[in-house]
């Protein structure tokens, strides 16, 4: 299949004004989340909901840059990722019903660039246990991150052992 890697479409909405892109997330966040396919999403059991995107997402648009990668046969969302750009936290997500390899590598090498175009610092956390994000960070040139130990964030929200973390700063060169 053919994949393609672009900005969120704020033009194509429903009639609420949700972005079809954010429909498209949420409902595959969504799907992974029941199916306990994210446990290193901080959300527990708490599904993403229109409302919060309404609440959230859009309004924030300005303060966030935004990038998915689309299934260009089905016009589907299969991935996402996100930096705020007043802290420079990354995030992203992927279908995990999507076996195409390399979607989480090419999404995640375009969102740092982006971020540092603006010259903003980056900040990519991920659980310890989150292997495939840490092969990634390697990939990139990353090395293994700094250890933050029992980090805030997952502590409750995270069904393992410890809530530790490995995080990466990347400031622009």
């Amino acid at each position: 299949m053919r994949y393609i890697i672009r900005k969120i479409n704020w033009r194509k909405k429903d009639k609420a004004g949700i972005p079809y892109d954010f429909l498209d997330i949420m409902k595959y966040f969504n799907k992974n989340l029941k199916a306990g396919k994210y446990p290193y999403v901080p959300r527990k059991n708490s599904p993403l909901t229109k409302k919060e995107i309404l609440r959230i997402w859009v309004p924030n648009k300005k303060e966030n840059v935004g990038l998915v990668c689309e299934d260009a046969k089905n016009k589907k969302i299969v991935a996402a990722a996100n930096i705020a750009l007043d802290t420079g936290i990354m995030t992203i997500t992927k279908d995990l019903d999507c076996k195409e390899k390399g979607i989480g590598i090419k999404l995640t090498k375009k969102i740092i660039k982006e971020g540092l175009k603006r010259k903003i610092k980056v900040i990519v956390r991920t659980s310890i246990f989150n292997i495939p994000m840490i092969k990634i960070m390697k990939k990139l040139g990353y090395g293994n991150g700094k250890l933050i130990e029992n980090f805030e964030v997952y502590r409750g929200k995270i069904e393992k052992s410890n809530y530790d973390v490995f995080e990466w700063i990347i400031k622009s060169s």
